[in-house]
């Protein structure tokens, strides 16, 4: 692969990284409304998932997709036995995912030369909950 292509896919994957750290607090709300019994919710992070699952692998994001691949799989597990939700695991998988996104956001922050990428601010505190 020439330099020209892989700066782009660089760039293309940090805008990935970015739109993710993004949808934290959308995952955050998926997971409240599964914990109150919402299939319609449940399927929403189950696509999601599935998406960041597929994206994160293609842009080399090893860590993230895999967490994101658990979560799908668990989520699929919970499609097939309704009444078998464990939203503790769920839970903590969405709690390693969102370290996972965090971490891969900060070391692409670190490596990244192209300034112009404006990079929010994501300094976790406890008053944003566990995904925040």
């Amino acid at each position: 692969m020439d330099v020209r292509t892989q700066k782009r896919l660089d760039e293309i994957g940090t805008r990935f990284i970015r739109c993710t750290v993004d949808q934290l607090a959308e995952l955050q709300s998926l997971a409240s409304r599964i914990h109150d019994g919402d299939a319609a919710g449940l399927a929403e992070l189950e696509n999601l998932t599935h998406q960041v699952y597929g994206s994160a692998a293609m842009f080399r994001f090893d860590t993230v997709s895999t967490k994101a691949g658990r979560i799908n799989k668990l989520l699929k597990s919970f499609e097939v036995n309704p009444g078998t939700w464990d939203v503790a695991l769920l839970d903590s998988l969405l709690i390693d995912f969102t370290d996972a996104v965090h971490d891969a956001a900060a070391s692409r922050r670190r490596r990244t030369t192209d300034h112009r990428l404006e990079w929010p601010d994501r300094s976790r505190d406890a008053s944003q909950g566990p995904l925040g």
